[in-house]
């Protein structure tokens, strides 16, 4: 004589209990990858990866968008001049900056988060760009755009549009320990959306 049959929903919470595996790794739910468009900018001046990812994110939503590094640095620091001045990066609006300030002057902050590959791909499956926080300790920090993820079985990578150092797939364990060979990691996830 068979036991009593469990409802198809109890079932199914079970199959998620007994394969925790896939959730604790960071993992995806299935191989696969997605890509975003995204204007990829490179930053103009030596502390304005902020203004870079400002800027390549609202043009990504919006190509006609008028926001460049430039006005947006020149909206978060006005009085300054960001848009003249001199050349080169001595220059008073060369300086480093938050991010969530600028995304807000371009209507792209919705917020932060501590950075795990599955909120990322939740992001980018929802078509929205996201944007990390690098922190090298002591304060210093870099920001990068993400506009895509790659999955595998075993492997898992998020796409980044960087305004400094190289784009493309960088796997989830070096962003998190050792992002572009240079010892720092992800800290931070900034939200973006359409308007």
């Amino acid at each position: 004589m068979a036991g009593p049959t469990l409802p198809l929903l109890v079932r199914a919470r079970i199959v998620l209990v007994i394969n925790p595996l896939l959730v604790a790794k960071g993992a995806a739910l299935a191989a696969g990858s997605l890509l975003l468009p995204y204007v990829d900018v490179n930053q103009d001046r030596s502390m304005w990866c902020w203004a870079a990812v400002t800027e390549g994110i609202a043009r990504s939503y919006d190509n006609a968008s008028p926001w460049r590094q430039c006005t947006v640095a020149h909206a978060v620091l006005d009085p300054l001049d960001c848009c003249g001045g001199p050349p080169g990066n001595v220059h008073p609006c060369n300086v480093a900056w938050e991010l969530p300030e600028p995304l807000g002057k371009v209507g792209h902050d919705f917020g932060r988060n501590d950075p795990t590959f599955l909120r990322v791909q939740w992001e980018i499956n929802h078509q929205r760009l996201v944007a990390v926080h690098i922190g090298y300790g002591a304060g210093a920090g870099h920001f990068t755009a993400i506009c895509g993820y790659e999955t595998s079985l075993t492997d898992f990578s998020v796409v980044v549009a960087d305004p400094l150092y190289a784009d493309g797939p960088v796997p989830v364990d070096v962003i998190a320990t050792n992002y572009a060979q240079t010892g720092g990691k992800w800290d931070d996830l900034y939200y973006t959306a359409a308007p």
